[in-house]
C-alpha cells in the first residue's frame, strides 16, 4: 500500500500487535509518519479489540 505523504492513518489494535503472525512482523514500520499524522488530528482513540462475527 502507498500512501500519499503526510495522510493520516489509525493506529494497529493491540490484539493484532500481540497475535500476528511472525511474517507480518514489521510492516507498520513504514507507516509510522502516517500513524503519528492521524494522532496529530486525533488525541484519543481507542480501538476496537472484540469484533462479532456473528453480528
Amino acid at each position: 500500500v502507498f500512501m500519499v505523504p503526510g495522510s493520516s492513518m489509525p493506529p494497529i489494535a493491540a490484539n493484532w500487535l500481540e497475535y500476528h503472525h511472525s511474517c507480518a512482523r514489521g510492516w507498520e514500520t513504514p507507516y509510522t509518519n502516517n500513524i503519528d499524522a492521524f494522532k496529530d488530528l486525533v488525541f484519543d482513540v481507542m480501538t476496537r479489540e472484540t469484533i462479532d462475527l456473528n453480528g
